[in-house]
């Protein structure tokens, strides 16, 4: 055999066994590296978070890039066997490479099957941490917590489920639903970035959320630190009874126990779905406080422009524990720049409001949870007034002015036409009907104080009231009745009024009927 050949052989049986060696070696390592990584893991995750760690499986290869895989890794809270699992993860696996597994890194982590619940802390586990500062525990107040088994560079989870348990037991958890999260870099000991997408109020909706969280508490964990941004751009009509786009913009700043936010949504168009009700632009600016500890929502201010009309609104949207839903208290006050119109078009004629006119109010309202449409549960009661009114139907507002003509004796002035008037009183709008009570109606020279009802859905009108006017009953007609009522001047002038008279309306809104209950009038009754 020629020599050449011979140190071919030969360089060729160095290669496959130093190729075996290194085979053997990195079987020997990766078998050598499992339990290792194995203890150091549970052992930092122990003693950072406080839990139990439980993982069924890990599995470290060594290839030409490194990956690490595990299954069922649980986490519960130490000495609270009374709780549910802390974490959950079903399955993990990273990746990296010889060089950052000497440094104990790891390019990417995905997270699979991911639960966290918080659980509420009890008070006599928290003096120490809450002294400690919100929440993170100072080195020398508890075990030791070694350093961290390996860095993650990028943390993926295609999905995640967190809930929040309620301190109070008549509560509900609070849950998102948590999806494409990821953190880059991830550290449980210092603020980390992330982005991902959460659940929203409205049902199928979702927004966009960017920000920081951390770092995580040793226990304690509503304590977490949270700040963020977020957009969402939904559609209104997912909740029965609403129609119209919204477009959110907003920021949080807390943590998970109470996060402060604010932000603003508008809508070119949003309304009731209804047949006849309007739409009308919206912009709203908001401040408000979630309470994770029981899932209320606190609105301190909203500022709501609907169409040319500003609503100011405070209260709370409370989350109570088997209706699946929100129960929604608020005041709402309209006292500087409102027109009852666009109120009056998104209830009952987006098209040809009933009435305009300056609009006050002070009233509260209700929206318990339900699947039926927002004007079958809502109710709203409140004092109003509105100044310089004036009817959309030629009829009802002909009425007015000539009420106001013969209140003022000038029965055949036609120079008093579209006469304004004012309005005050109570109002309740409950089971889409509107109930008017201690309603005082004025115009000049009359004066009315009525109460009764408007069906929104039927358009029935149902009032009872009495008519004040300044004039004698003579001096509103002309003519011989003039001649003829004259003897009823001292009859009908009672109560210090020129004339005083009791009257009912029926009929519907486009056709209104004004009848005189003359036995009720002579009797001073109403």
């Amino acid at each position: 055999m020629q020599p050449r050949r011979r140190r071919r052989i030969s360089l060729t049986g160095v290669a496959i066994a130093g190729v075996a060696v290194a085979v053997a070696l990195a079987v020997r390592v990766s078998r050598e590296a499992e339990p290792r990584f194995r203890e150091e893991l549970e052992r930092w995750l122990s003693a950072r978070l406080n839990s139990d760690v439980r993982l069924d499986s890990l599995d470290v290869q060594l290839r030409p890039t490194v990956r690490v895989e595990g299954t069922n890794l649980v986490l519960r809270i130490a000495g609270r066997p009374d709780l549910p699992p802390f974490i959950t993860i079903a399955r993990v696996s990273g990746r990296g490479g010889f060089t950052t597994l000497r440094a104990k890194r790891l390019t990417e982590v995905r997270l699979e099957g991911v639960e966290i619940t918080v659980p509420p802390g009890r008070s006599a586990d928290l003096d120490a941490l809450r002294r400690a500062g919100r929440g993170v525990a100072a080195p020398d107040e508890f075990t030791e917590v070694p350093a961290a088994p390996f860095i993650i560079e990028r943390l993926v989870a295609d999905s995640m489920r967190l809930t929040v348990m309620a301190r109070d037991p008549s509560r509900d958890a609070q849950q998102w639903d948590i999806r494409d999260l990821v953190m880059q870099p991830f550290s449980l000991d210092a603020a980390t970035p992330f982005r991902a997408t959460i659940d929203t109020p409205l049902p199928g909706e979702r927004a966009g959320l960017t920000g920081t969280v951390g770092p995580w508490p040793r226990d304690d964990f509503q304590l977490l630190p949270v700040t963020g941004e977020y957009t969402f751009v939904g559609d209104a009509g997912t909740v029965p009874g609403l129609d119209g786009r919204l477009d959110a913009t907003g920021a949080i700043l807390g943590t998970l126990e109470r996060l402060a936010t604010h932000g603003t949504v508008t809508s070119p168009a949003i309304g009731l779905r209804s047949n006849d009700a309007g739409r009308l632009t919206m912009s709203t600016t908001y401040d408000a406080v979630f309470d994770g500890t029981n899932g209320d929502l606190f609105l301190t201010r909203v500022a709501t422009t609907l169409a040319d009309s500003t609503f100011e609104t405070s209260g709370r949207v409370t989350r109570m524990k088997g209706t699946g839903g929100r129960h929604v208290s608020l005041s709402v006050k309209a006292l500087e720049r409102a027109d009852v119109a666009d109120v009056m078009r998104l209830l009952v004629d987006g098209a040809r409001p009933p009435l305009s006119g300056q609009l006050s109010l002070d009233a509260t309202l209700e929206l318990p949870p339900g699947a039926s449409e927002v004007l079958d549960r809502i109710a709203v009661e409140g004092a109003f007034r509105i100044t310089r009114a004036r009817f959309a139907s030629a009829d009802m507002q002909g009425k007015v002015d000539e009420l106001s003509r013969r209140g003022q004796g000038r029965p055949a002035d036609i120079a008093v036409a579209k006469v304004p008037s004012d309005m005050r009183g109570r109002v309740r709008l409950q089971d889409r009907r509107l109930t008017l009570s201690s309603v005082v109606f004025a115009a000049p020279g009359a004066t009315i104080a009525a109460a009764g009802s408007y069906g929104i859905a039927t358009e029935q009108l149902r009032f009872r009231g009495v008519a004040r006017l300044d004039a004698a009953v003579s001096r509103t007609q002309t003519g011989a009745r003039r001649l003829l009522l004259r003897p009823l001047d001292p009859w009908l002038a009672q109560q210090g009024a020129g004339t005083r008279l009791v009257m009912d309306v029926r009929g519907t809104r486009s056709a209104p009927v004004v009848d005189l209950d003359l036995g009720a009038t002579l009797r001073g009754r109403r």
